[in-house]
């Protein structure tokens, strides 16, 4: 009798092994995803290069969601809006439809919404922006050399630069760009070209 029962308990035990090992191999793809979809912060986090004592935006030359690349020239004078997000990034879709008012708001003024996308397909971007119908600047950092290049280890981050180039604010996270606070603020920076107090 206790023979037959410590049979069936170690039977038991194998078979919830089993189970266990094959939970664990079927996870193992969405796993690796996960990992993928990760950016490594790195030891030293700094966002940009520094040229001649000032933060300045780093040229950058990438496509656009229609083939025509963007040029960075463009960006002078004007209080510039980057913003670094994916489409599998729910809290950069969240944020979107508000950059996007945003946008509208004050794009008569001394500024501009850049937005890079992550190491996605075209098509996929493509049909984002058109679903959302966004309409502010997208580019397409296929190889993720830019994202690189600003030490980006989070999404959504967003840089705003002043008119010669300085930095003026780093958002990492999501914020309602579309609140009376958010435009406040940008408004005063455009009308000063200065610091902001940090958005809430």
């Amino acid at each position: 009798m206790k023979r037959a029962t410590l049979i069936t308990i170690i039977l038991l035990c194998f078979g919830v092994g089993l189970v266990a090992v094959y939970r664990v191999h079927l996870m193992k793809p969405a796993i690796q995803s996960l990992k993928d979809r990760q950016l490594e912060r790195p030891s030293e986090y700094r966002p940009l290069d520094s040229i001649n004592g000032e933060e300045k935006l780093l040229l950058f030359h990438l496509a656009d969601i229609n083939g025509v690349v963007f040029d960075p020239s463009e960006l002078r004078g004007k209080i510039v809006f980057l913003n670094f997000w994916a489409t599998w990034c729910p809290t950069c879709v969240a944020e979107m439809p508000g950059m996007e008012k945003l946008y509208q708001t004050l794009k008569d003024k001394d500024f501009t919404i850049v937005a890079i996308n992550i190491k996605e397909p075209l098509s996929r971007v493509k049909n984002f922006v058109s679903t959302q119908k966004l309409t502010f600047t997208t580019l397409l950092d296929t190889d993720g050399a830019v994202t690189e290049s600003f030490r980006i280890f989070a999404t959504p981050t967003t840089f705003i630069f002043g008119k010669s180039g300085q930095l003026l604010d780093t958002v990492i996270g999501s914020r309602e760009w579309d609140s009376k606070a958010s435009i406040t603020t940008l408004n005063r920076m455009i009308d000063n070209d200065t610091k902001s107090l940090g958005f809430q």
